[in-house]
């Protein structure tokens, strides 16, 4: 996959139990998970060692539908649920 200098991940997610699950990712590269402590992360893999994550504190488990979008373009990351 290289380094590339823009990704948007989205998904429409209903996770009925608490826990921590990827969403949809794109290898150990970049991805969306659903935890129990941030509602939605975003995350990806820069280099050999560097990790960047950004973390929204909306409820996902538990709270029926909702459409999670992940996106970052140089450097710069947002998360977006239901918006």
């Amino acid at each position: 996959m290289g380094t590339p200098a823009s990704v948007t991940l989205s998904a429409w997610v209903n996770q009925d139990t608490t826990g921590s699950q990827d969403v949809v990712s794109i290898g150990d590269y970049v991805g969306v998970r659903i935890t129990d402590s941030a509602g939605v992360k975003g995350y990806f893999h820069e280099g050999s060692s560097t990790w960047h994550q950004i973390e929204s504190f909306i409820a996902a488990a538990g709270t029926g539908w909702r459409y999670v979008t992940y996106t970052f373009e140089s450097g710069e990351q947002i998360i977006y649920v239901d918006g």
